[in-house]
């Protein structure tokens, strides 16, 4: 099995890194940070919960060791302003990521059946949002 850093890494592709991938990648790190710490936070209080959600995901970027370069930049707030991201702000943003990955899984749900693989089921789905 191949580790987040090496999903991302292959996510990202052969030619590397582009600024127009920026909040992109910053989605998928923060939709990890939450899946890796989502079973402690009910543990903890709210404004623990935003810090250690934070820390996680700024220590998955500082793992991406292939974007030497680029790490910065990916949790600014905005690409125009390169204010560094608050942990309320990421926060925020995952909360909805949570929802729009609810919305496709519900559209997905149909097409997973036995015998159909990750791929099939991504390229089915992206397909039936192209034709509706």
């Amino acid at each position: 099995m191949s580790t987040f850093q090496e999903r991302l890494k292959q996510a990202i592709g052969a030619r590397g890194y582009e600024q127009s991938m920026r909040r992109s990648v910053q989605t998928v790190i923060l939709y990890e940070a939450y899946r890796c710490i989502a079973d402690k936070l009910p543990s903890l209080r709210p404004f623990q919960r935003k810090l250690a959600f934070f820390d996680q995901a700024m220590a998955l970027v500082e793992g991406a060791g292939f974007l030497p370069h680029q790490r910065e930049e990916i949790m600014w707030r905005t690409g125009t302003s390169r204010e560094p991201m608050q942990p309320e702000t990421a926060w925020k943003r995952m909360k909805l990521i949570e929802k729009e990955v609810e919305k496709v899984a519900e559209k997905a749900r149909p097409l997973c059946v036995i015998g159909k693989s990750h791929d099939d089921v991504c390229n089915e789905f992206i397909q039936q949002q192209y034709v509706s």
